[in-house]
């Protein structure tokens, strides 16, 4: 994208500190992981499976 200003302006990492091999944060508005965890998609199926096993639509 253009016309973005970087954040921070020194365009440093600040949360490298937590990366791994097996993980990175992603600073990225484009970086799906980043912006809509799958976890928040998934959290509330047992519960919706209970309310509507127990017919509380």
């Amino acid at each position: 994208m253009t016309g973005m200003r970087n954040c921070p302006p020194d365009d440093s990492d600040a949360y490298a500190q937590f990366n791994s091999n097996q993980a990175k944060f992603k600073d990225d508005v484009e970086s799906f992981s980043t912006v809509e965890p799958a976890v928040d998609l998934t959290a509330t199926s047992p519960l919706a499976f209970a309310r509507q096993a127990a017919a509380l639509y």
